[in-house]
């Protein structure tokens, strides 16, 4: 499962060229890239695909917002 870290800032230029699918996902969650924020993207088998988290506007403080990443994420993955 890939892990995408993010900021609002580098966000908003993944989501330029993203899929629909991705887009629509992280919009219905209303994810932004805010701190904390996470997204989980379901693959076509129905296993998770991939992850969007949040750092916030300063990805310097990252490191503590990401602790807490593990116990959010499915078991497995």
């Amino acid at each position: 499962t890939a892990i995408h870290l993010v900021t609002p800032e580098t966000w908003a230029a993944f989501a330029v060229g993203a899929e629909a699918r991705l887009i629509a996902v992280a919009a219905r969650d209303r994810f932004s890239g805010k701190s904390g924020q996470m997204v989980q993207i379901s693959a076509a088998d129905g296993g998770l695909e991939r992850v969007f988290f949040g750092l916030g506007d300063s990805p310097s403080a990252g490191a503590m917002v990401i602790r807490g990443l593990a116990a959010r994420l499915p078991p497995g993955d």
